[in-house]
Order: structure tokens, then sequence, then C-alpha cells
């Protein structure tokens, strides 16, 4: 028949159906309710982010498998040449298609468009690389129809790939699965051979569940790494976060060294930035794994207790307890830090509000606890001892600023001093004996 089309063999092609596309959005339901009250399900956006995180997701998951030795992998490759490239120690290589799909659309079969597509895209990695790409795969959170029943077999990938595994050429798959395999062929505009080669070079993975998959390589992947089992809820879901940041971020073409502004002049891809920025070493993983295992002790939330605003009338008790514990010269750098410090916690409040009370949290924390440390051991010297104290707490506190700046938020030595002050004015802090204030409240 003229115009009709022909199958990679030269025979007539099965027809192909052609499927409906995505149901036409109706009219809106109108409602009383603020949008802030009713869930979206209709806006396409969210669910195309959760299935590309999906994807980010399960480059974590073959990173950690690597981590562990489970596979011989050295690094990834992240949207290059495919969703994800497997870089293996013996030089070969293996693709990953990633798809995902809702649960009411329930299994794939040979006849769904996305899956052919996955199907063609490897074909055409095996075909460009054909003495490099060892393993083919397609993963996806759906299962992948399997049945060798009469009506249905046809079109069960799995199936198919069971029957070309055991044949010996392309002519010799067995029925049903020849039908099914030239139908393929033609479904994606490959010759029999190459189709023949990937099909047995492919396998299919079952990956966590779409609405899951966070959770379950926060707690089942990330606690199998050294050092991790032990870490708290959030802090394992932290760094989750940061491993799939880290695809995500090699899922681009984005790099920030110089030379990507002159290296495609040599024509040598292999030195090109963006593309190296696409890998992902193991090596890579565990820098970051040992970076969030060193995360800062951290106080809890709603601990501190000072309010920016209102230092100015402490004033006078300031320099009372300063008096008192024979700190006349520390009166007048106490109060400027102090004012300062207040200026600029009231400036970050200001830019970010919510910054300033787990900011406040933190550095209290540390500053009291410094200063308990300090006053534990000036009360076994005799009294006046404020002198002494004070310099051990500057002390301390120019430790922090400097040798540990991830526990005081990187804020600087100043302004721990000015938190020590407002702390003083408030009397959490003393630098002597305990004495009634009187007027100076």
């Amino acid at each position: 028949m003229a115009g009709r089309k022909k199958s990679a063999d030269g025979s007539d092609a099965p027809s192909v159906k052609k499927k409906p596309g995505p149901p036409k959005r109706g009219a809106p339901s109108p409602t009383d309710e603020p949008p802030n009250h009713v869930l979206d399900t209709e806006d396409r956006g969210d669910e195309t982010q959760r299935n590309f995180r999906y994807q980010h997701a399960y480059g974590v998951i073959l990173l950690i498998g690597a981590a562990l030795k489970k596979q011989p992998y050295v690094a990834i490759w992240c949207e290059h040449h495919e969703d994800l490239l497997a870089e293996r120690s013996d030089g070969q290589w293996e693709g990953y298609q990633v798809k995902t799909r809702q649960r009411e659309q329930g299994e794939w079969t040979l006849g769904d468009t996305e899956m052919c597509g996955a199907v063609k895209h490897l074909v055409h990695l095996d075909m460009r690389f054909p003495n490099r790409i060892a393993n083919l795969h397609v993963v996806s959170n759906a299962r992948f129809l399997d049945t060798d029943g009469e009506t249905n077999a046809h079109r069960s990938l799995p199936r198919l790939l069971d029957a070309v595994r055991r044949a010996s050429d392309p002519n010799s798959v067995a029925a049903p699965f020849d039908g099914a395999f030239k139908k393929l062929a033609t479904d994606i505009e490959y010759p029999h051979e190459p189709l023949f080669v990937a099909l047995r070079k492919m396998s299919l993975e079952n990956g966590p569940k779409r609405e899951s998959f966070d959770a379950e390589i926060a707690h089942n992947h990330v606690p199998l790494l050294a050092g991790c089992a032990g870490l708290a809820r959030a802090q394992l879901n932290s760094l989750r976060d940061e491993l799939v940041a880290r695809v995500y971020r090699a899922s681009s073409l984005g790099s920030d060294d110089p030379a990507r502004h002159w290296c495609c002049v040599s024509g040598d891809d292999r030195k090109h930035p963006e593309i190296a920025a696409k890998r992902i070493t193991i090596q890579d993983l565990f820098d970051v794994v040992a970076d969030r295992q060193s995360a800062p002790f951290r106080y809890l939330p709603g601990t501190a207790s000072l309010k920016p605003g209102i230092v100015e009338r402490k004033l006078p008790v300031l320099e009372a307890k300063l008096l008192a514990a024979g700190l006349q010269s520390q009166v007048e750098i106490f109060r400027d830090r102090m004012l300062a410090t207040e200026r600029r916690l009231l400036e970050v409040t200001d830019a970010a509000p919510e910054r300033t009370a787990p900011l406040l949290d933190q550095i209290e924390g540390v500053v009291k606890g410094e200063y308990s440390e300090a006053l534990l051991a000036a009360e076994q010297l005799s009294q006046p001892y404020g002198r002494r104290l004070l310099q051990d707490v500057y002390g301390r506190l120019r430790a922090a600023a400097t040798d540990r700046p991830e526990m005081v938020e990187r804020q600087p030595y100043e302004l721990l001093v000015g938190v020590a002050a407002m702390l003083t004015a408030e009397c959490h802090l003393w630098w002597g004996p305990k004495f009634d204030l009187g007027g100076a409240r």
C-alpha cells in the first residue's frame, strides 16, 4: 500500500495506534476556600520537578552502591550521553535511563512511547560507543509488565529481553517475541542488528517508590556508609539533600572554572571543564559525607533569652556590675560592643527575620558555655576574680571565633564579646559575687 510505513527489514510495519494525549484541562470548580487551603493537583510543574529529583536521587543510589563496592564504578556522569553514565574501574561504561510514572498509569509495556524512547536512547548510546558500553539499564519506580500469557506476552519488555538473550541472532528470536522485536525496531527506527546487540546488554531495575524515595535514600541507603549509621534523622536528611544537590549541579553545563573560556580553542573535549563538572567520583561522595559528619554541635532551638532592641536601657546594670567586679577599664569597650552587636542583630532581623532566633540560640549557647567553664575555674581563686575571669572568657571567645567559626555561625570575636555584654546587662553573667542592683535595674 502506497505510503505505508516499512519495518527495518523492509516488511510492512505493524500499525501503531496513536496514543491519546494528556486529558484536556476542564473548567475549574469554584470554591470559597483560600488558595493555601486547597491542594493543587493540576499543576504539572511540581510533578516535573519531582521526576527530575528522582533521577538525581537514583544517581546517589549508584554512588552509594559503588562506595560499598556493590557496583564496579569509580564515578558517575550526570546527563552526559545518558541520564546517568557509570564509569567502571575496568574502563567500560554502563548507561542508565531513568523513567518515572504515576501509580495509576500502571505497568510499563512495549506499547508505551516513553519506554520505546528509553530503549532507543540506550541503543543510540551503544551504537555511538560500540566497544565501550558493557551494560544498559532502564530504571523506574513503576513495574514492567512481566507475563508469558498468550494475550500480552508480546507487550512484555522483560520477556522480550529473555527471548533475545536466548537467541543467537536477530532472526532467531522465538515467537511470539519475534513480532515484538520487529515492531520495536520499527518504532524506534533502528536496524535489527544494533537493537539485538543492545537488548542483550539491557536489564530492568525497579527503583524506590516515587512517593517515598527521599526517605528511602536517607534512611535505607545513606546509613550504610561508614560513620553514618548513628547519625540523627535530621543529619541523614541533610546528607541526602547535599548528595542529591551534588548530582543536580553535575547534571547541568554549569562550571565556574575560568578554563571554560579558552579550552574549547584546543578542541579537546576531555579538558573541557563543563564536561569534567559532570563527573562525580566515589571520593567526592566520601568528601561530602566527611563534611557533613563534622557538622558542629548545635544548641536546641528556643534556648536563647536575648531580645535585641532593649539593651540601651540596661546600660546602668552593665556599668554597675563591671564596676563592682573591678572592671572599670572594660566598661566603655563592653558598652560599645554591646550596642554594636545589638545593631547588627537588628540588621539581621530586618534582612532575614527567620535567621535571628537560630543565630542567637547558637551564639548565646556558646558564650554561656564558655563563661560557665571559665567561672568554674575563677571561683577557685580569692576575691576579686573578675579580671581573671574576663581574661579567660576573652581568650575562649577569641579561640571560638578563630578556630571553630562554624560553632559561632562565622560571627567575629567582637560580636561574641558584645553578646557577653548583653548577657551581663540582662543579669545572666556575673563577673563577681552577685549583689542587689537596687535602682540600677
